[in-house]
């Protein structure tokens, strides 16, 4: 992702640093999960979110009608990322595909970083601790996906 270029040797993508596969949650519904193929130390960037740019407004009706899976918060309720059809394929940023972990073993947090062109903000997640190769890759939901704080 051009708006990235700068974490491109930070930031790994699918096939370079992380994959998608069966998740190892057992909650009803987790089905794929994000998986580390390198290991990363703690406060490393670990992987990016992709998928399609879409209004906040439009992000809000997704999330009332209960079809917000897979989205992440920009730009202070201006704008949203909707991963929903983001396609697990080489060079694809993997965070829509971490699961949720609402407890204090999850591996990742949700932090954004600023763009290229300094003018945005982008959803990355960020090693809590040193996350071994093989391990699977989850955050806590909690109302990050959703934060509308950027500070």
């Amino acid at each position: 992702m051009a708006a990235l270029k700068r974490y491109k040797n930070k930031l790994k993508a699918i096939g370079d640093g992380v994959e998608v596969k069966a998740s190892l949650i057992t909650d009803e519904g987790a089905g794929n999960g994000l998986f580390a193929t390198m290991p990363f130390i703690k406060d490393a960037l670990v992987t990016f979110f992709s998928g399609t740019i879409i209004s906040w407004e439009a992000a809000l009706v997704l999330r009332e009608q209960k079809a917000s899976t897979h989205m992440v918060a920009l730009v202070r309720r201006e704008w949203a990322v909707d991963g929903r059809a983001t396609e697990a394929g080489p060079g694809v940023g993997g965070g829509h595909f971490a699961n949720n972990n609402p407890t204090a073993t999850a591996n990742t947090r949700l932090v954004w970083i600023h763009t290229a062109d300094g003018l945005a903000q982008w959803p990355v997640l960020k090693a809590k601790r040193a996350i071994r190769s093989g391990e699977e890759i989850t955050f806590d939901y909690g109302k990050k996906a959703w934060k509308t704080d950027h500070t």
